[in-house]
């Protein structure tokens, strides 16, 4: 299997117009990269079939300075609030 090289970067180095939802959400957001994780994709893409379920899953609704994002997820079966960032793979 080859080496994949990436760098990790905020969502605003990335996009200039960064932000939380823009248009909606739609499944044909969802872009498959080189990462290999289709599984996870998939079911966002599934989610977002219905947009509500994804706005449900964001516990902060607007961009920040921070990065920092409270969402809910189900760890185990139970829904857990966590908190992710704005950082992502770049190849």
């Amino acid at each position: 299997m080859p080496t994949i090289n990436f760098e990790w970067k905020r969502y605003f180095e990335t996009s200039g117009n960064a932000c939380v939802f823009k248009d909606g959400a739609s499944y044909d957001d969802i872009k498959q990269g080189v990462l290999g994780d289709c599984y996870f994709l998939a079911c966002l893409s599934m989610l977002a079939e219905v947009p509500e379920r994804i706005y449900a899953r964001f516990l902060t609704k607007e961009k920040n300075a921070c990065g920092i994002y409270a969402m809910l997820f189900f760890v185990n079966g139970i829904e857990t609030a966590v908190f992710v960032d704005d950082y992502f793979p770049v190849s």
